[in-house]
């Protein structure tokens, strides 16, 4: 990343603001050491692989927590069991997110496509510290 006096630059501040959410999931994911969709999201070269990458993660995401009750999941870390709080993610947010995501990965090069997708793949890692500190 492009750094000038250790403040990020437009460029990567637009990215984190326009993705907020999906990265938010894509954390979570990480947290969980579901590296899985963030790894194939940040290896994508095209518009197709990057969109099914996404496309799992939300159906994922809404499978583990949207549609739970219970908004807890249970994971291994480091031997230890716990439980880590989903993130306050809605659908109608998440489908913002992933219509911006289609937009701006819509019809352009693979190297546009690969300049996204990784940005998101590594604010999404940058995160999940975070969120495993969320416990249940």
């Amino acid at each position: 990343m492009n750094f000038v006096q250790g403040e990020p630059t437009k460029e990567v501040r637009s990215t984190k603001q326009r993705f907020a959410r999906l990265i938010t999931v894509l954390s979570f994911f990480a947290a969980l050491r579901n590296y899985g969709y963030v790894d194939r999201l940040g290896n994508s070269l095209d518009e197709v692989t990057a969109l099914e990458a996404v496309k799992d993660a939300i159906r994922d995401y809404h499978s583990l927590c949207l549609d739970s009750k219970e908004k807890c999941v249970e994971t291994r870390v480091g031997g230890e069991e716990i439980k880590l709080k989903c993130p306050d993610v809605t659908a109608e947010e998440l489908a913002r997110d992933f219509n911006e995501f289609l937009k701006a990965i819509e019809g352009k090069p693979g190297s546009a496509i690969v300049k996204i997708t990784r940005r998101i793949s590594l604010e999404a890692l940058a995160e999940k510290e975070i969120l495993r500190s969320y416990r249940c």
